[in-house]
C-alpha cells in the first residue's frame, strides 16, 4: 500500500479505496496520515453525495460487525485509545474517530 499512496498521496488512495468497494482504510504508519486521509474523504463527500452515501453505508457495515463479533471491545486496546484520540482530536471530528476506531 505503501507504493500506491506513495503515487496518488494518502488521501486520494483512501477515497479510490472506498470507491473502489473498501468499507475500511488502514494507515498505521503516523496520526498525521490519518488526519490527511480523513481530511479528503470528509471533502470528498461534502462535494459528492453519492461518495458520502458509500461512506455512511461502509460505516454502518464495519459497525455491524463489530457488534456481531464483540470486537468493537478488543479491537482497540484501551491504553492505545487515549493516544490515538489526542493526537487526532485537535484536526478531527471525535465522533468520527471513535466510530473509526469502534468505540461505540
Amino acid at each position: 500500500m505503501k507504493a500506491v499512496a506513495d503515487h496518488y498521496g494518502v488521501g486520494d488512495a483512501a477515497c479510490r479505496a472506498i470507491d473502489a468497494g473498501c468499507d475500511a482504510v488502514l494507515i498505521c504508519s503516523k496520526p498525521e496520515l490519518c488526519v490527511e486521509a480523513h481530511e479528503a474523504l470528509v471533502r470528498r463527500a461534502e462535494g459528492d453525495a453519492e461518495f458520502a452515501t458509500r461512506l455512511e453505508q461502509a460505516a454502518e457495515r464495519g459497525l455491524s460487525v463489530r457488534r456481531k463479533r464483540h470486537a468493537f471491545t478488543s479491537a482497540v486496546r484501551p491504553e492505545n485509545v487515549e493516544s490515538a484520540l489526542a493526537a487526532l482530536n485537535e484536526r478531527c471530528d471525535v465522533s468520527v474517530i471513535e466510530r473509526t476506531l469502534g468505540i461505540v
